[in-house]
């Protein structure tokens, strides 16, 4: 079964985006990007409609 991280490097790779790119442009941080990719934090639910939002996903898709 595929993860969050997994999903979120897919759709960020989708666009050509390194880490620091999706970052800026979410006012987040690389870390963070790297956080959640490597599973080892998630992001709180504001942050996931975010990332849904840009993605244009819904957020149940981001999760699993």
């Amino acid at each position: 079964m595929i993860n969050f991280g997994e999903v979120l490097k897919r759709l960020r790779k989708s666009r050509d985006l390194t880490q620091e790119q999706l970052a800026e442009q979410l006012n987040l941080t690389r870390s963070q990007i790297e956080n959640w990719e490597t599973n080892r934090y998630e992001p709180d639910i504001s942050t996931l409609v975010l990332l849904a939002s840009y993605f244009n996903v819904s957020v149940n898709m981001l999760i699993g």
